[in-house]
Protein backbone atom coordinates (compact mmCIF):
# COMPACT_ATOMS: atom_id res chain seq x y z
CA UNK A 1 0.00 0.00 0.00
CA UNK A 2 2.53 2.15 0.98
CA UNK A 3 4.80 1.38 -2.40
CA UNK A 4 1.64 2.87 -4.54
CA UNK A 5 2.23 6.02 -2.93
CA UNK A 6 5.65 7.40 -4.95
CA UNK A 7 3.98 6.30 -7.88
CA UNK A 8 0.99 8.28 -7.57
CA UNK A 9 3.35 10.92 -6.50
CA UNK A 10 5.41 10.30 -9.86
CA UNK A 11 2.88 10.48 -12.49
CA UNK A 12 0.76 13.50 -10.40
CA UNK A 13 3.96 15.24 -10.98
CA UNK A 14 4.31 14.08 -14.68
CA UNK A 15 0.92 15.03 -15.60
CA UNK A 16 1.45 18.63 -13.79
CA UNK A 17 4.86 19.32 -15.40
CA UNK A 18 3.74 18.25 -18.65
CA UNK A 19 -0.01 20.26 -18.49
CA UNK A 20 2.68 23.11 -17.47
CA UNK A 21 5.00 22.63 -20.46
CA UNK A 22 1.71 22.94 -22.75
CA UNK A 23 0.32 26.12 -24.28
CA UNK A 24 -2.27 26.90 -25.08
CA UNK A 25 -2.84 29.88 -27.96
CA UNK A 26 -5.70 31.78 -27.37
CA UNK A 27 -4.95 34.90 -29.07
CA UNK A 28 -4.16 35.02 -33.00
CA UNK A 29 -0.42 35.33 -34.21
CA UNK A 30 1.12 38.36 -34.91
CA UNK A 31 0.68 39.72 -38.92
CA UNK A 32 3.18 42.43 -39.94
CA UNK A 33 1.07 42.84 -42.91
CA UNK A 34 -1.73 43.83 -41.12
CA UNK A 35 0.00 46.14 -38.77
CA UNK A 36 1.03 47.60 -41.77
CA UNK A 37 -2.24 48.23 -43.63
CA UNK A 38 -3.95 49.45 -40.46
CA UNK A 39 -0.96 51.86 -39.49
CA UNK A 40 -1.61 52.78 -43.28
CA UNK A 41 -5.66 52.94 -42.76
CA UNK A 42 -4.67 55.30 -39.86
CA UNK A 43 -2.34 57.68 -42.57
CA UNK A 44 -5.01 58.32 -44.99
CA UNK A 45 -7.87 58.47 -42.49
CA UNK A 46 -5.99 61.15 -40.95
CA UNK A 47 -4.80 63.12 -44.32
CA UNK A 48 -8.46 62.93 -45.29
CA UNK A 49 -9.48 64.95 -42.39
CA UNK A 50 -6.53 67.26 -42.59
CA UNK A 51 -7.28 68.12 -46.15
CA UNK A 52 -10.74 68.02 -45.38
CA UNK A 53 -10.13 70.83 -42.39
CA UNK A 54 -7.82 72.49 -44.33
CA UNK A 55 -11.10 73.16 -46.97
CA UNK A 56 -11.59 77.32 -46.85
CA UNK A 57 -15.27 76.79 -47.05
CA UNK A 58 -16.75 76.35 -43.21
CA UNK A 59 -19.05 73.97 -44.52
CA UNK A 60 -17.30 71.64 -46.28
CA UNK A 61 -19.45 70.00 -48.98
CA UNK A 62 -19.49 66.11 -49.25
CA UNK A 63 -19.16 65.46 -52.95
CA UNK A 64 -15.78 66.81 -53.36
CA UNK A 65 -14.53 64.07 -50.31
CA UNK A 66 -16.99 60.83 -51.95
CA UNK A 67 -14.08 58.91 -53.13
CA UNK A 68 -12.37 59.77 -50.26
CA UNK A 69 -15.10 58.20 -48.09
CA UNK A 70 -14.90 54.86 -50.62
CA UNK A 71 -11.20 54.19 -50.68
CA UNK A 72 -10.79 54.33 -47.14
CA UNK A 73 -14.46 52.40 -46.39
CA UNK A 74 -12.32 49.59 -49.08
CA UNK A 75 -9.39 50.06 -46.86
CA UNK A 76 -11.07 48.92 -43.31
CA UNK A 77 -13.34 46.43 -44.97
CA UNK A 78 -9.88 44.46 -45.93
CA UNK A 79 -8.54 44.83 -42.93
CA UNK A 80 -12.19 43.78 -41.19
CA UNK A 81 -11.97 40.70 -43.11
CA UNK A 82 -8.59 39.89 -42.71
CA UNK A 83 -9.04 39.79 -39.03
CA UNK A 84 -12.14 37.99 -39.30
CA UNK A 85 -10.29 34.71 -40.86
CA UNK A 86 -7.80 34.59 -38.57
CA UNK A 87 -8.58 32.19 -35.60
CA UNK A 88 -8.38 32.98 -31.91
CA UNK A 89 -8.80 37.12 -33.17
CA UNK A 90 -12.45 37.61 -31.89
CA UNK A 91 -11.28 40.65 -29.91
CA UNK A 92 -9.05 42.53 -32.74
CA UNK A 93 -12.17 41.72 -35.25
CA UNK A 94 -15.05 43.92 -33.18
CA UNK A 95 -12.37 46.58 -32.80
CA UNK A 96 -11.94 46.64 -36.55
CA UNK A 97 -15.60 46.27 -36.64
CA UNK A 98 -16.43 49.22 -34.66
CA UNK A 99 -13.70 51.11 -36.76
CA UNK A 100 -16.07 50.43 -40.11
CA UNK A 101 -19.07 51.55 -38.73
CA UNK A 102 -18.24 54.50 -37.42
CA UNK A 103 -16.49 55.32 -40.64
CA UNK A 104 -19.70 54.57 -42.61
CA UNK A 105 -21.60 56.46 -40.01
CA UNK A 106 -19.22 59.68 -40.38
CA UNK A 107 -19.76 59.33 -44.36
CA UNK A 108 -23.57 58.79 -44.44
CA UNK A 109 -24.12 61.78 -41.99
CA UNK A 110 -22.03 63.97 -44.03
CA UNK A 111 -23.69 62.74 -47.36
CA UNK A 112 -26.99 63.25 -45.50
CA UNK A 113 -26.29 66.51 -44.60
CA UNK A 114 -24.22 67.45 -47.62
CA UNK A 115 -21.79 69.77 -46.08
CA UNK A 116 -20.17 69.31 -42.26
CA UNK A 117 -18.63 71.92 -40.00
CA UNK A 118 -14.83 72.58 -38.85
CA UNK A 119 -15.44 71.37 -35.40
CA UNK A 120 -17.39 68.05 -36.73
CA UNK A 121 -14.34 67.36 -38.98
CA UNK A 122 -11.64 67.83 -36.10
CA UNK A 123 -13.98 65.50 -33.84
CA UNK A 124 -14.30 63.19 -36.13
CA UNK A 125 -10.73 62.95 -36.83
CA UNK A 126 -9.94 62.48 -33.39
CA UNK A 127 -12.41 59.48 -33.24
CA UNK A 128 -11.18 57.57 -36.02
CA UNK A 129 -7.52 58.43 -35.24
CA UNK A 130 -8.14 57.09 -31.81
CA UNK A 131 -10.11 53.91 -33.41
CA UNK A 132 -7.39 53.10 -35.95
CA UNK A 133 -4.60 53.37 -32.71
CA UNK A 134 -6.65 50.60 -30.86
CA UNK A 135 -6.66 48.42 -33.37
CA UNK A 136 -2.90 49.24 -34.37
CA UNK A 137 -2.40 48.65 -30.52
CA UNK A 138 -4.21 45.11 -30.47
CA UNK A 139 -2.46 43.40 -33.29
CA UNK A 140 1.55 44.93 -32.30
CA UNK A 141 0.88 43.84 -29.03
CA UNK A 142 0.82 40.34 -30.75
CA UNK A 143 3.90 40.67 -31.97
CA UNK A 144 5.02 40.74 -28.22
CA UNK A 145 3.89 37.21 -27.24
CA UNK A 146 6.20 34.22 -27.25
CA UNK A 147 5.78 31.23 -29.03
Amino acid sequence: MYRAFPARLLVTLLICTSALACRVHLVAQFDLHLLEQTEEASRQVDRFYLTMAAADEELVPYTPYKLGYIDIEVLLRSVLDQNRVRQHNEETTRIAESCLAQWMDYARQHREASTLKKPVIALNRKTMVDHLHVLYVAEKVKSSLKD
